[in-house]
């Protein structure tokens, strides 16, 4: 799947509509407190990390939910952590769902970043699905820097994020690992992993999704404490 993330994706189609149907409908005219409403603000975007121009957003919508109406204007990337069927409608348009059947993988990487500052996005979603749509969002703030040249490389190198990944098996630990960018590194699967700076192991994670936040220039190495193979993207934030 390409990385620049296409609204036609998840919006093409009228398949499990149902349940979203009931949603509240649109009007011309929000309310202000909805017209000014960011994406970190909406009640099922969790803010859990900020510093300088970086955010870290925990999106969870459970089955037959619909968010408000919300803003998206920064650079932005998604880590699905689990997919789910949605719909989606922006103001002043009719609600529309995503292609039967069509869920997003864990682990995969939405680039909305190009999308979102061409034309701010004032949208809502709904989730007809039977399972919690969970994406873990970064958003830098800052002026696009230099773009990878490779790209048809199955990296994501964009003016604001450059993707790593990293697949450890059970008990193995990676080489020690340094980004000249701050760096949010995510696990994408369940089971125990830490992290070794010099001869200390700490933070923890446990869970699909979880993540922690690295300065530029910081040397770590991850270690798989599991007896599951895990994959973990490592996300630098280009200033």
């Amino acid at each position: 799947m390409p990385y620049s993330l296409k609204l036609s994706y998840i919006v093409l189609g009228f398949s499990s509509l149902i349940s979203c149907q009931n949603a509240e409908p649109n009007t011309a005219q929000l309310p202000n407190k909805e017209r000014e409403l960011e994406m970190w603000e909406e009640p099922r975007h969790q803010l859990v990390f900020s510093k300088d121009h970086l955010k870290v957003v925990d999106v969870r919508i459970p089955p037959n939910d619909t968010t408000e109406f919300h803003w998206h204007r920064s650079a932005t990337i998604y880590v699905v952590i689990d997919g789910a069927q949605l719909s989606m409608q922006n103001q002043g348009e009719e609600m529309r769902a995503s292609p039967s059947g069509v869920r997003l993988k864990r682990g995969e990487i939405l680039d909305a970043s190009e999308a979102y500052l061409s034309k701010a996005t004032l949208h809502r979603v709904c989730n007809p699905d039977t399972t919690t749509f969970h994406l873990l969002g970064i958003l830098n703030a800052n002026e696009p820097a230099e773009t990878g040249s490779d790209t048809a490389s199955a990296t994501l190198d964009n003016g604001w994020f450059k993707e790593h990944r990293l697949v450890l098996g059970p008990g193995e630990e990676s080489e020690v690992l340094l980004f000249p960018n701050p760096t949010v590194l995510v696990q994408c699967g369940d089971g125990e992993s830490a992290l070794r700076q010099s001869s200390v192991v700490h933070s923890t994670k446990t869970k699909a999704g979880a993540f922690s936040w690295h300065d530029r220039n910081t040397p770590l190495a991850v270690v798989n404490k599991s007896e599951n193979e895990l994959e973990f993207l490592l996300i630098e934030i280009k200033e």
